[in-house]
Formats: structure tokens, sequence, C-alpha cells
């Protein structure tokens, strides 16, 4: 159902357009409103939802110089990173300290996965 009101209710802005021209001919006006309906449905629907589920890009590649005690083994802890915070999750075996290196990767939602960056990925 996402976004399908929306194209209702533009399909009866164009209906309601058409009324004031001059059309007055209530058949045809539940015609034009589904066929409008339908057709924007069909043609813009998709486009929209995709333009809405944009993931954002964070930095991999670029390492973050830690401030935080994060624990071995899925230890986490709440960073700060592109002017955002996020809870940071060490995927590693080795826990990380303030002052360690530890690189982006793989993030879900608000949490960062962190591995120090003497270990291989």
């Amino acid at each position: 159902m996402t976004f399908v009101f929306l194209f209702f209710g533009i399909s009866a802005l164009f209906v309601a357009l058409a009324t004031v021209l001059g059309l007055d001919h209530r058949p045809l006006e539940i015609v034009l409103f589904s066929v409008l309906s339908v057709l924007s449905i069909f043609l813009f629907r998709q486009k929209i939802r995709n333009s809405f589920k944009r993931t954002p890009q964070y930095a991999l590649e670029e390492p973050l110089v830690l401030k935080v005690n994060i624990a071995a083994d899925g230890g986490t802890a709440e960073i700060h990173h592109q002017g955002a915070i996020f809870t940071a999750v060490n995927v590693s075996h080795v826990p990380l300290v303030p002052g360690d290196r530890a690189r982006i990767v793989g993030a879900e939602g608000v949490k960062l996965c962190l591995k120090p960056i003497h270990l291989k990925p």
C-alpha cells in the first residue's frame, strides 16, 4: 500500500481540475480517475519507493581512531562518525581500546561493525 494513496490523491486532483475546466459527466470522471490512478501506480510507484530506499554510504576505507573501549566478540559502544552518533560493534576477537585504529567492515542501520586495522577483514 506504500504510496498508493498519494497516487489516488493526485488522480483526484486531476479529475477535480478537469471538472473545474468543464467536465460534467460523472461516469467519465470515474473512468478518468481509475485510469489515472492505475497508470500512475504502475509507472511511478517503484521509482518513488527506490528514491526513499537509498542506504547511507559510510566511509568504509577511512580508518577510525577510537576514543572508547569496546569489548571483543560483539562488544558495543557509542561512537561519533561523519557527524552522527552510531553504535559500534566489535566483530573481532581482540578488544579495542582508545587510540586503536579500526575499520568499518559493515553497517546495519545505526550499527557499524568494526575490526582493528592490524587484523585481516
